[in-house]
């Protein structure tokens, strides 16, 4: 017999067997516990959160001031004309809790050059910045 504590923890072993080879069952955990902040969640930066959600990443910052257009929906994961005026966060978002229904995504709609956006992001473990602008990259 399994117990029920074992049971829940097993699909998490299946679904990482590579990592875990790789990185064993605490290198897996260390990174499902680190905070990624992505700032810019466009073609690279939706592409980016993709990955890390897939990786076993649990917790994310998402940052972006922008909504979805048309243009945008030949690049942006998980994007559909339905999600035309969304904002691309928010579309991020569900995306990654797609992946992982267990995740900690918190979303913000603004500018990464905003004392308050910058300082929130400084708390996170590592910065991923796939925005477009000059400004944001400095």
């Amino acid at each position: 017999l399994v117990s029920a504590t074992e049971d829940s923890q097993q699909p998490d072993t299946d679904r990482f067997d590579r990592q875990i080879r790789a990185f064993g069952k605490d290198g897996q955990q260390r990174i499902a516990a680190l905070q990624v902040g992505i700032v810019g969640l466009g073609g690279t930066g939706s592409i980016v959160a993709q990955q890390l959600a897939h990786l076993g990443i649990q917790r994310f910052l998402l940052i972006d001031p922008d909504e979805i257009e048309i243009s945008n929906l030949n690049r942006v994961v998980g994007a559909t004309p339905a999600d035309v005026g969304q904002t691309k966060v928010a579309i991020a978002g569900r995306m990654i809790r797609h992946i992982r229904s267990d995740a900690d995504v918190v979303a913000i709609v603004g500018d990464v050059t905003t004392r308050s956006v910058a300082r929130r992001l400084s708390r996170t473990d590592f910065i991923f910045c796939c925005t477009d602008t000059h400004a944001s990259r400095h």
